[in-house]
């Protein structure tokens, strides 16, 4: 629920080369994954199954996730 639009969603895992990537590209291999979109983001990479990379430090609109597993589910 509210998976798209507010913030991205940063991963802990790296960011590796796709299909349309070059190894060389900015952050491949060294900058965490980003999945989903954002309010800066286009409308056409709004989507669950959208995935770029982000800077250690982070940016405005990439924010993260808190799961907490529930014992005797």
């Amino acid at each position: 629920m509210h998976l798209l639009g507010n913030a991205a969603e940063w991963c802990d895992d790296v960011y590796i080369a796709g299909h349309l990537d070059s190894e060389n590209a900015p952050g491949v291999n060294r900058w965490n994954v980003v999945r989903g979109g954002s309010y800066l983001d286009p409308p056409s990479r709004i989507r669950v199954t959208s995935r770029s990379n982000c800077r250690p430090e982070g940016a405005p609109h990439v924010g993260f996730r808190m799961a907490i597993v529930a014992e005797g589910l």
